[in-house]
């Protein structure tokens, strides 16, 4: 696992890619736990999670994931997928 700052279109997320297929939920969760960070989104290879104004509107292709960090210590978390509709 590694965390990199990114492109900065969204503002205190983790985004994690390859979701599905690198089987990366406990990384992803690891890396919440590691900075902090209360949201995240998960996609799928072959999906694209479009935003406008940050907000998520709608998952095109595959799955995207959202997980929310209920609590850290614990790493209690929800999460919901979206499919395309």
């Amino acid at each position: 696992m590694r965390v990199l700052a990114g492109l900065s279109l969204l503002q205190d997320v983790i985004v994690g890619v390859h979701f599905t297929e690198w089987n990366a939920l406990s990384h992803v969760l690891d890396a919440m736990v590691r900075t902090k960070t209360a949201a995240s989104w998960g996609i799928d290879d072959d999906a694209c999670a479009t935003f406008e104004d940050g907000q998520f509107k709608r998952a095109l292709g595959g799955s995207v994931y959202e997980i929310q960090m209920t609590d850290f210590q614990t790493q209690t978390y929800r999460m919901i997928e979206y499919r395309s509709s």
